[in-house]
């Protein structure tokens, strides 16, 4: 039988995007464990006058353990909106200032990393497990800062 992963990695974004606390949960038979991390994401240094867009890459880290041999677990990683509230359309504030960004699932930065909803694409994905051989998987998060901001 399948088992279903939930994982809701919620991002918040400061003049660097600082990752708030993620969450993994195994629910069904036998037991596994897991946990996610998401390391920041710095733009560096931004100058509105620049041409270009700012990018910059993080990840998305899945560590799983099963006791049960040949169990298939599959997941999902979605990626909150952050203080904006609108994973389309993310601002990052400090002080009386804020810039637009956004995160996406591919390199070209085209599929905005969301919870699947209002145009954004969730990463779903699965895994077979052997009787407690930890499997790991890092997902690239792909962030643009876009150029022209005042």
């Amino acid at each position: 039988m399948g088992r279903r992963l939930a994982l809701l990695v919620s991002l918040i974004a400061g003049w660097c995007l600082a990752a708030a606390p993620a969450q993994a949960a195994c629910t069904g038979l036998g037991s596994c464990s897991c946990s996610v991390s998401a390391p920041d994401i710095s733009f560096g240094n931004y100058n509105p006058l620049d041409a270009l867009p700012v990018d910059a890459v993080s990840s998305v880290d899945v560590i799983c353990t099963a006791t049960v041999v040949g169990l298939f677990l599959s997941y999902e990683v979605e990626i909150g909106p952050g203080g904006s509230g609108n994973q389309m359309a993310r601002r990052m504030a400090q002080g009386g200032s804020s810039l637009s960004y956004n995160l996406y699932r591919d390199l070209l930065r085209t599929k905005v990393w969301g919870d699947g909803t209002g145009g954004s694409e969730s990463l779903a994905a699965g895994q077979l497990f052997s009787i407690l051989i930890p499997w790991s998987v890092s997902y690239p998060v792909f962030g643009r800062l876009p150029a022209g901001q005042g």
